[in-house]
């Protein structure tokens, strides 16, 4: 039996949130949904593609091996949809926005939607992607701009700095009644520390912060695809881990991470190249500085999530 677009949509977004229960709120579907789906692809394939327990799933070596296929031939859909799209409708003007797992899309989706309500015909494309992706997906223009951490991508593009976003740390074990306000990366690297697939650029731009510090870590051997399960496996005693502030699960208080020069901050750029940008695009990124200093004034461009409301929708996404 050959797999349906539905099985491995809700294969992929299995993974990625690390649970059916969560997939299914993301794919704003029932759970028994995603379960059959899943079922049902692992008849046909005649194996599991995870492993399932009281903590959430996890990827079998089928699953793990089957996954970037999966997320290859989804991408692959959603171009084709856009194409078609743009045929329908040649006027459409796309602004396409490929960006990191480890972003906040709520952030992207206010900055595109003030600039999108100046210009009618502009529809925006979220593409999340993979951060070794970045530089075949402008160049193959099925993106005009890259949104990543600091330090990925081609140097010579331009840049324009969106946001810094604080790093919190939550210890072996989870979180603790009257645990520290701040932390240093001396004591974080006394554990072992637990970190994600190297999709995000979390993990690269996590050792770049203890190699600067002149510091060496304990990394645990397994990776994590879900920031959701590097908070199980915290709690469960596997490791330490370091994450964003805004994707953080637990609403218990964590320590900040701290560097010489006060709290560690994740920088995230957008970045484009000089020649492939259409002319709305050169609008939007000639924009883009005043837009970025908008999102977080408050905070002095510091991610915050009292300034990002949830209800915020997006135009429109394609993974």
């Amino acid at each position: 039996m050959e797999p349906t677009l539905s099985q491995l949509s809700y294969f992929a977004a299995v993974a990625e949130a690390g649970s059916f229960t969560a997939a299914a709120r993301a794919l704003a579907v029932s759970q028994p949904t995603v379960s059959a789906a899943i079922a049902e692809l692992e008849a046909g394939l005649g194996t599991t593609v995870f492993q399932r327990s009281r903590a959430g799933v996890a990827l079998t070596p089928a699953g793990r091996d089957l996954l970037p296929r999966v997320r290859g031939a989804l991408a692959a859909f959603a171009e084709v949809k856009e194409s078609m799209s743009r045929l329908r409708n040649p006027q459409v003007k796309l602004l396409r926005l490929a960006y990191s797992p480890v972003l906040d899309v709520r952030a992207l989706s206010r900055l595109t939607g003030a600039f999108v309500a100046e210009q009618p015909g502009v529809e925006v494309v979220f593409k999340e992607c993979q951060v070794g992706e970045v530089n075949a997906r402008v160049e193959a223009q099925q993106a005009d701009i890259v949104v990543t951490p600091r330090g990925i991508g081609n140097p010579d593009w331009i840049r324009c700095t969106l946001y810094r976003e604080r790093l919190r740390y939550i210890p072996i074990g989870g979180p603790r009644a009257g645990a520290p306000a701040r932390i240093t990366l001396r004591e974080i690297a006394r554990d072992r520390l637990l970190l994600p697939q190297g999709v995000c650029g979390l993990a690269d731009a996590t050792r770049s912060m203890f190699a600067d510090a002149g510091l060496a870590i304990d990394e645990y051997p397994g990776r994590a695809i879900s920031y959701g399960t590097l908070e199980e496996w915290a709690e469960l005693g596997l490791g330490g881990t370091i994450l964003p502030e805004s994707k953080l699960r637990t609403t218990a208080p964590l320590p900040i991470v701290t560097v010489a020069t006060g709290p560690a901050l994740l920088t995230y750029d957008a970045m484009w190249p000089k020649d492939l940008l259409t002319s709305h695009v050169r609008g939007f990124t000639r924009k883009l500085p005043a837009l970025a200093r908008g999102l977080f004034p408050t905070t002095q461009g510091i991610w915050s999530s009292g300034s990002v409301p949830r209800s915020v929708q997006r135009s429109a996404t394609a993974r």
